[in-house]
């Protein structure tokens, strides 16, 4: 089951859900009120999902399931930041 995290002052929702046969390495998404996809974001290493997700002051921190913290700017979904936390 999808988890899903609403984004203060916006219609817009993030997204991320854990793997599955048809979606092994499913990304983090940025999902309009209509249900596009405003952006979206692989977990950093191939057999990897996205653990958690948080927004502050404009930044998304997510946190995946092979240890990485990743920091990603909410408006162009680029990647600011990769730390490795192991």
């Amino acid at each position: 089951m999808p988890t899903t995290l609403p984004l203060a002052g916006s219609d817009d929702v993030l997204v991320y859900s854990e793997p599955s046969a048809s979606r092994p390495r499913p990304p983090l998404q940025r999902l309009r009120a209509d249900g596009s996809v405003a952006w979206a974001v692989l977990p950093p290493e191939g057999q990897d999902s996205w653990v958690s997700a948080s927004v502050v002051d404009g930044t998304v921190t997510a946190n995946s399931w092979s240890c990485w913290h990743v920091m990603i700017d909410l408006e162009s979904g680029q990647e600011t930041e990769r730390t490795f936390t192991k």
